[in-house]
């Protein structure tokens, strides 16, 4: 499609079609003036239907029950490729953003989903699963408000993603996960891994992220400057397949469990990770409530229990950033300094970095070249 202000909605129709801006989102614009959604896939579309480089703006999304639901894009039953795309000024119950409901399992990639509002889940994406699995990398994720509900940027249920290489950035919740909700999964457990989670907020708790039921393996991820009264930067209720080689600072809990609070976590087991600077006035770093839990080659403020742990600073590169200010969270470098007691300290059992050293704890080694591991694809979006 050609550039410009496009006052219409996109319904697929069950073809397996892509629909393409020549130059971009910026210049391209579905408009739903608050009828409906911007593009609907509810008639068992898959792979090969494609809605890449628009701006999605003022959708309000499609009838479900009673409920509208995706704002941006809605998806029942189908499993489209979303690509490259603004969504934005979009609102919704369920998913203003994005919703995706049943046996469903998009491609979500390379977007900008920011500036949303749900009354209720997801206000950036909402996926109602049955069992299904959906794919969320590369995206940008930010500045959406789940207003009665949980998951401010991303909220799933009863299903599995693959949650990488996003940024989930300032997001907020009036009940549990900010940035980030997780809720059950009957099938292949969530894997989230290499994202920036920074500037979240949730009520109740989990300002970053809140995970139960799941089983969810947690990996190489950033988390800082999340607020909540619990697990500021995570909430993680019951089992998971591990958490490690992740980064918690400058999080902020007002009861417990600044940088992560397990709940009830039986057969839980961390490795690599750097706890450290976050704030609460109980269990600043980490509360473990319930089942014993191990940790091994940690770098965890306070101190814990546990072989190769560690208690000392992890000297970042610049936790500050090129702008001095620890809020703007894209330019601050929580690589470590070569000098870190965390380089090579990590679990002997773990791949050794890229230049064949031992591993090291945190998300980001030494050898990183760039001050995040992430892939900011979103970012050349223009």
């Amino acid at each position: 499609m050609r550039p410009g202000v496009y006052f219409e909605r996109l319904d697929y129709l069950g073809k397996a079609v892509t629909v393409r801006s020549e130059q971009g989102p910026v210049v391209t614009i579905i408009d739903a003036g608050g009828l409906g959604s911007c593009a609907r896939f509810d008639s068992g579309e898959g792979a090969g239907s494609v809605i890449e480089g628009f701006t999605l703006r003022n959708g309000a999304g499609t009838d479900l029950a009673g409920s509208p639901v995706g704002g941006g894009v809605y998806c029942l039953d189908s499993s489209p490729v979303i690509r490259g795309n603004i969504i934005t000024s979009c609102t919704a119950w369920d998913g203003a953003g994005i919703g995706c409901v049943g046996s469903s399992s998009p491609a979500i990639r390379e977007n900008e989903i920011r500036g949303n509002t749900s009354e209720y889940t997801g206000a950036g994406i909402a996926l109602w699963l049955n069992n299904t699995a959906a794919v969320v990398t590369d995206n940008l994720i930010q500045a959406n408000s789940a207003l009665s509900d949980h998951g401010g940027g991303v909220f799933v249920s009863n299903g599995s993603v693959d949650l990488l290489r996003n940024s989930i950035l300032d997001n907020s919740s009036s009940q549990s996960g900010g940035g980030v909700f997780l809720l059950g999964s009957a099938g292949v457990p969530p894997l989230v891994q290499d994202n920036l989670i920074a500037g979240n907020s949730a009520v109740d708790d989990g300002g970053g992220v809140w995970c139960s039921g799941t089983n969810p393996s947690f990996e190489r991820n950033v988390l800082i400057g999340n607020a909540a009264p619990y697990g500021a930067g995570m909430y993680l209720r019951g089992q998971s397949l591990g958490v490690h080689d992740n980064t918690f600072a400058a999080n902020a809990a007002t009861i417990a469990g600044g940088g992560l609070y397990l709940d009830g976590s039986n057969t839980f087991t961390g490795w690599n990770n750097i706890l450290r600077g976050n704030s609460a006035p109980s269990a600043p770093n980490l509360e473990a409530n319930g089942e014993p839990v191990t940790f091994e080659y940690c770098d965890i403020g306070g101190g814990w229990p546990g072989t190769g742990n560690i208690d000392a600073p992890p000297m970042y590169q610049d936790a500050d950033g090129a702008d001095n200010d620890p809020l703007t969270w894209i330019d601050n470098d929580y690589r470590i300094r070569a000098s870190s007691p965390c380089r090579d300290a990590g679990n002997p059992a773990s791949a050794p970095d890229a230049d064949g050293t031992p591993a090291d704890i945190g998300a980001l080694d030494f050898e990183d070249r760039k001050s995040t591991r992430l892939n900011s694809s979103h970012a050349n979006i223009s």
